[in-house]
């Protein structure tokens, strides 16, 4: 055992820098070895704390003491408050001892104290008290909110002071998205009702500090500031309700803060990206942040209610946020214009996020009444000075253009620009004023665009830069007007259907404002059109977007300005520029998504061209938009992609598999993959519709499987499966034998076990993907349907029987002690019995039996148990199918006849589908053409069985009845479509046109809010709807992947053929449903004799 006294530990730290290998690999050998003793975090801590050891071998100790909680420290105080004692080590195998946890939580806090100008040893001691509040915090440290109060208010010392606020705001970190009233608030509430107060009192005096740009006062602020926006993250506590006066304070530091403190011009960093990390910049983010989430929630009268389930609290706070709104919302709105009008005249710096936010403060002051009578004198300088700067390209855009296209390209399609880009923001703005306010501004952006536009226009030729970014952004602007524009535009033309229906009208000086379909079409073309020629690149990417943006609204386009606008678009997939090339392989995706039927032809005849320009960019660059419109092309053109549906998946799957490698530390190859991965699937379906297709892409797709069936593949592997589900359909039967490597991988990837070439070790040994055994449902039972002979008699590389490994599977499934798997379990188990015939299987009956037998005792009448019941029961029913002399001699064997037997019976509404319902027919009608070779306990049960088929029979009579009449319903629906309803959905929520003295109206939102939490409440309540449980009937359903050994019966023809065997079988039932019973058996077949004529 190694001696871990701080001295060696030092002298182990330090050698584990020495450039001397086998030096290095000794210190790191005994600090592995110490990991496990007591006493080692103790010793870290020693050396953690003295000072006149080197900081880089103090931080390598403070970074050892926090792998030492992640890694050998359990979790004791759960989710829900309560305290659950660590019995057994974690899955390292190792648990610290509870003296080394207590030195820890008693000497954490003064460890980062005692850090004072190391702000890097600081931070790891936080971050250690933020890994100690996961696992002990509150119920076993309870002393670490006081400890960091009396850190925050009992000194003058602004080191102690700063590490009490982190230690507050990673509390609160912690617990703020628990709801009010939800387990673990009380932590929150605690540091609400505790820490906010002094909080509030050193931030107003901080707040001189900051007028002075000095950085530990504004740190401090920003800390404060992070705090308060997590006790806020879900909902207000009482305390900041009532107190308005408390309230008030903290929205005047927050206001000050925003709005009133800039950096000298002369003191900013050269840097745009060193100017976005000032500190002062990052205390504006959070503070503008709480007053945004004020008025877009809090302050919200409209919406705030809806965010409550109780109509008390409702009330309260739909009074505090009118009360908000008249107090703080009119100076608040005022500072925010004041801040833009200095920024635009003086030049003073607002970083980018701070400009969002102030962005969306505007756009929600919009839509109040007396916030927008502040706004309403500022529209034209919004527009023209703010909105369209910056919605247009700029120096730093045309740079970033030059030195890297594909990161512009990334950061132009980054998720994360919705919330940080202000260009987003500024469009957000700029649609709240034309839904909201059109009569007062649509004419100021339209003048505002115009003249842009025609500023450009005056320069001719000239490639002037100035003049093209300012047409940029005013073709931004369109563009991010255009559903505005389009509705509005549909509606004044009189072709939407809602206007038919006497929608409420535009008023006249806004209509008057507004442009029709034939005016807003000739506009694109005299200001868009052009562009796709432009010699500036970013104008050619700009006129893709701007007119797929209009496209995309489904705008009725003459034929010629669609075709030269398509024309223009797919010309631009050739462009010189990537970026261009880029965007306009996702620009045309709107032209093949949203073309008429006259066009539909025109478009066709480019897929070929399109596609292949398409996957000559995929070779360049990853790009989720280009997936995207391949997929759209896949599947609204998939007669015309099918030819080269083959050749398209040969590129596009080593582009995802490269994809698919970078993706662990580039989000952008993320969603690239996921992109692909999906047009993979859409060309698939194209591919699967011609078996010669698939030969000539089968060395593509075996790489991709080959590279989803291994754990590293886990995150594909459901699309795997369903690939594999066309793959083994498709291919001639009986299925190759390549085919069946993949049947063994997954067995292995469900139970484990190691294959040739696929090696599994450690905990993956038993398996790495066992709750995706309903995914495997799909190509299991195409393995048993197509294979049959194969499955029956082949065996693995490692000599195990295909027959066992199923088995295996369905082992598995039940043993997970979970109701979904074993469900899973049991259709698997169904498909075995309806897909051999009989004879082929009888030595699986028993083993299969018990399983089923042994889980069929588990289910009670509770709602949770129902689905697994009837799936059991299903699996049953197949048995019988297979063999009834068989099946009921192993039910005998272990005295289980009976029961089984009147289970089926009583359970025989569980099964709901037709298809269900068909093989339980046809299965108690096997069951009753061998009654004579059975016992005679199971003879005594034939009247019960006629009776379930019979009502059986009638049921599915029902449900024919019923989807007939649902056809002919829906044919009339169709007829009363004239086809306009293009805007299906109340459009009220996008352009109101509201009077200064109107607030806008929030029943999109409100109707949205209550349908998420009806959902939600539906998934707590365990009452979702089963999407399994389709009990429609449709006569000529198929599933494309899918054929069953049951499709060459008829159920009712089947029943037929055996009361004609036995008529004797009749007489169980009463006379008039006998008659009856024949008649429904008469219909079936005058149907199906009518269809065969068809």
């Amino acid at each position: 055992m190694a001696d871990i006294s701080p001295d060696n530990l030092f002298k182990a730290l330090t050698g584990s820098f020495s450039p001397d290998a086998n030096q290095r690999r000794e210190a790191e050998n005994f600090i592995t070895a110490a990991q496990r003793q007591q006493g080692f975090m103790q010793a870290l801590c020693r050396v953690w704390i003295e000072d006149q050891v080197e900081s880089v071998i103090r931080q390598s100790a403070a970074i050892q003491v926090k792998n030492g909680i992640k890694n050998f420290w359990s979790r004791r105080v759960q989710y829900d408050g309560s305290v659950q004692q660590i019995t057994e080590p974690g899955p390292s195998g190792y648990e610290l001892c509870d003296a080394d946890k207590q030195f820890v939580l008693d000497n954490i806090v003064d460890i980062a104290v005692h850090a004072k100008g190391d702000a890097k040893l600081r931070n790891l001691a936080i971050e250690c008290v933020r890994e100690c509040i996961r696992r002990e915090y509150p119920a076993c440290w309870t002393k670490l909110l006081p400890q960091a109060l009396g850190l925050i208010t009992a000194t003058d010392d602004s080191n102690k002071v700063m590490v009490g606020l982190l230690v507050v705001r990673k509390i609160s970190r912690e617990f703020e998205m628990k709801a009010r009233g939800r387990p673990g608030r009380e932590s929150l509430d605690a540091v609400i009702v505790q820490a906010l107060p002094p909080m509030l009192q050193l931030g107003e005096k901080l707040y001189s500090g900051a007028e002075a740009m000095d950085t530990q006062a504004i740190d401090m602020l920003r800390v404060i500031a992070k705090t308060f926006h997590s006790c806020i993250q879900t909902s207000l506590h009482e305390s900041l309700i009532t107190d308005h006066a408390s309230c008030g304070r903290w929205m005047e530091l927050f206001l000050k803060c925003s709005t009133m403190l800039t950096v000298p011009v002369n003191k900013l960093p050269a840097d745009n990206d060193m100017r976005q990390q000032m500190p002062l910049a990052k205390l504006q983010k959070w503070t503008m942040r709480n007053i945004h989430r004020f008025i877009g929630r809090f302050g919200n009268p409209r919406l705030v209610a809806a965010h409550e389930s109780d109509a008390n609290v409702a009330a309260v706070m739909t009074n505090f946020a009118q009360w908000w709104l008249d107090t703080f919302g009119p100076g608040m709105t005022q500072q925010m214009i004041e801040l833009l009008q200095r920024r635009a005249t003086q030049g003073i710096f607002v970083s980018d996020q701070v400009l969002c936010q102030v962005f969306g403060f505007v756009a929600e002051a919009v839509q109040h009444a007396i916030t927008y009578k502040i706004i309403k004198p500022h529209v034209q300088f919004l527009v023209h000075d703010v909105v369209l700067p910056v919605l247009a390209f700029s120096q730093e855009d045309q740079q970033l253009w030059e030195s890297d296209p594909e990161e512009y390209i990334r950061r132009q399609a980054a998720c994360e620009a919705i919330f940080s880009d202000p260009r987003s923001a500024a469009g957000d703005l700029l649609r709240a004023l034309v839904s909201y306010r059109g009569r007062d501004s649509l004419a100021v952006i339209m003048v505002s665009v115009s003249a842009d536009l025609d500023a450009c226009s005056r320069v001719g030729d000239k490639n002037d830069m100035q003049a093209c970014c300012k047409k940029d952004g005013a073709l931004n602007a369109l563009e991010n007007i255009a559903e505005q524009l389009a509705i509005a535009a549909v509606d004044k033309s009189g072709k939407s259907k809602k206007s038919k229906k006497g929608k409420k009208k535009q008023s006249s000086a806004l209509e008057n404002q507004l442009p029709n379909v034939d005016s807003l079409q000739q506009m694109l073309v005299n200001v868009v059109l052009p562009e796709f020629k432009s010699q500036c690149a970013f104008l050619r990417l700009r006129a893709c977007s701007t007119f797929a943006a209009f496209v995309t609204e489904k705008i009725s386009f003459s034929n010629e300005v669609f075709n030269a606008a398509f024309v223009a678009t797919k010309a631009c997939l050739s462009d010189s520029e990537l970026p261009v090339r880029v965007q306009a392989g996702s620009s045309i995706k709107a032209f093949f998504s949203d073309c008429s039927d006259q066009m539909r032809p025109v478009v066709a005849q480019s897929v070929p061209e399109v596609i292949d320009r398409l996957l000559r960019l995929t070779q360049e660059v990853d790009s989720e938009s280009l997936a995207s419109t391949l997929d759209t092309m896949a599947t609204d053109f998939s007669d015309a992609v099918g030819p080269y549906a083959s050749q398209a998946v040969n590129h596009l799957v080593p582009a995802f598999l490269r994809q698919m490698k970078a993706e662990e530390n580039d989000d952008d190859a993320t969603m690239a993959a996921m992109g692909t991965i999906q047009t993979i699937l859409s060309l698939m379906e194209s591919v699967f519709k011609n078996p010669a297709a698939l030969a000539q892409c089968e060395q593509s797709i075996c790489a991709l499987l080959d590279a989803l069936f291994v754990p590293d593949g886990i995150d594909y592997l459901e699309d795997g499966l369903e690939i594999l589900t066309g793959v083994t359909f498709t291919a001639p039967q009986p299925l190759p034998e390549s085919l069946w490597k993949y049947y063994c991988l997954m067995y292995q990837a469900c139970c484990g076990g190691s294959l040739p070439g696929f090696e599994l070790t450690g905990p993956l040994a038993e398996g790495w993907a066992a709750d995706y055994i309903e995914n495997m449902l799909g190509p299991l039972d195409n393995y048993l349907s197509r294979g049959t002979q194969t499955w029956l008699t082949g065996s693995s590389p490692t000599g195990m029987r295909y027959t066992e490994m199923l088995y295996n599977i369905v082992k598995k499934g039940f043993e997970m002690q979970d109701d979904f798997a074993a469900v899973q379990s049991a259709k698997i188990a169904a498909l075995v019995f309806e897909n051999c015939k009989a004879g082929q299987a009888d030595e699986w009956i028993e083993p299969y039996v018990s399983f089923l037998a042994g889980a069929l005792k588990t289910c009670d009448k509770s709602k949770s148990k129902q689905d697994l019941l009837r799936w059991i029961l299903y699996a049953f029913v197949m048995m019988l199918w297979y063999s009834p002399t068989a099946f009921i001699a192993v039910l005998d064997k272990h005295s289980l006849t009976l029961d089984v037997l009147s289970a089926i019976v009583q359970g025989a509404s569980l099964l709901r589908s037709h298809d269900e319902k068909k093989a339980l027919i046809l299965a108690l009608g096997n069951l009753l053409r061998s009654m004579l070779q059975l016992p005679s306990h199971v003879q005594g049960t034939c009247q019960k069985v006629v009776q379930t088929v019979y009502e059986q029979c009638k049921e599915v009579q029902s449900m024919r009845l019923k989807a007939k009449e649902k056809a002919a319903h829906k044919g009339d629906d169709d007829e009363d479509d004239d086809g306009s309803d293009w805007v299906d959905e109340d459009d009220d929520g996008l352009i109101q046109d509201l009077g200064d003295d109107e607030d806008a109206s929030a029943s999109r939102q409100v109707m949205l809010m209550q349908e998420v939490r009806a959902q939600l409440m539906a998934v707590l309540s365990g009452e979702v709807s089963d999407d399994d449980d389709d009990s429609d009937y449709d006569d000529d359903e198929e599933d494309e992947n899918k054929t069953s050994a049951l499709d060459p019966y008829d159920e009712f023809m089947y029943m037929g053929e055996t009361l004609s065997q036995c008529p004797a079988l009749l007489q169980q039932i009463a006379p008039q449903d006998q008659e009856n019973w024949k008649k429904i058996i008469q219909e079936r077949a005058n149907q199906l004799a009518q269809k065969k004529q068809n």
